[in-house]
């Protein structure tokens, strides 16, 4: 994959991605934990994720860009938490692989 590139604030944002999305008329403008987590199998950036998946990284991942105290805020959507989209796919764009299935325990 090519390499991220620095955009308007600090969020990286590959070029790939952006052509992406600049491409595709059906990508909403703000994602939920339960809208978000099966855009990003779609897109491939990750292989499988739950919307509770997605939940524990927020939870625990420090470098998770929204909340109170962080760079961005939630949004409402109603009774849920609302994350912009672009902002939510260069967090899962840049770093380290996340989401997927934790260890098998048996």
């Amino acid at each position: 994959m090519p390499e991220p590139t620095q955009n308007s604030g600090t969020s990286k944002f590959p070029h790939w991605l952006e052509s992406l999305l600049a491409s595709r008329d059906d990508i909403p403008p703000v994602v939920t934990f339960a809208t978000g987590a099966p855009l990003l199998v779609q897109l491939g950036l990750v292989g499988t994720i739950t919307p509770d998946g997605l939940r524990y990284i927020a939870r625990t991942d420090p470098d998770w860009p929204f909340g109170p105290g962080r760079q961005h805020p939630y949004i409402q959507v109603g009774n849920a938490r609302g994350m912009e989209t672009r902002v939510f796919l260069a967090f899962f764009a840049s770093g380290p692989a996340r989401g997927g299935r934790g260890l098998n325990r048996s």
